[in-house]
């Protein structure tokens, strides 16, 4: 299973990496912690599963995290991957902001 992991937290993404692989030890793991090296990890790979923080930065020159840019990611799945399972991380109120993608995947 080739799983591509967005996550601009080292050590979350660290444990998260961990606790997948004590059950599933054959996952292959792709981990990007802004949006330009997700966007790129997306045009030029497949995935099985996709898990996406909402909040990370765009790019290495802009630190600061913001849900835009994790929404951006969300949209490029739909266009280079749709289909692919997503699981989205967030420890912020952002359930209104991602309705229209649990819509959509209902659908």
């Amino acid at each position: 299973m080739k799983i591509l992991f967005v996550e601009d937290d080292p050590e979350w993404a660290r444990l998260v990496v961990d606790q997948v692989l004590s059950f599933e030890p054959d996952a292959e793991f792709a981990v990007t912690e802004n949006r330009d090296h997700a966007l790129g990890a997306l045009a030029h790979n497949t995935y099985d599963l996709i898990i996406c923080d909402l909040k990370i930065p765009a790019d290495e020159s802009t630190p600061e995290p913001d849900e835009a840019h994790g929404v951006a990611v969300l949209d490029a799945v739909e266009e280079l991957a749709a289909g692919t399972r997503v699981v989205v991380l967030s420890g912020y109120g952002t359930l209104p902001l991602l309705q229209p993608y649990l819509g959509r995947a209902a659908a």
